[in-house]
């Protein structure tokens, strides 16, 4: 059964979000290819 969004543990030892990290689209868009092209086999 998946979990609902009100039912998820809330995590208080992250980071905050670093709005400078970029520059990763075309390796997250590679990683996304590959992995969609595997579930599709």
């Amino acid at each position: 059964m998946p979990l609902k969004s009100d039912h998820l543990p809330v995590i208080t030892n992250l980071p905050e979000r670093n709005p400078f990290f970029t520059g990763r689209e075309e390796l997250l868009e590679s990683l996304r290819d590959t992995l969609l092209a595997e579930k599709r086999q």
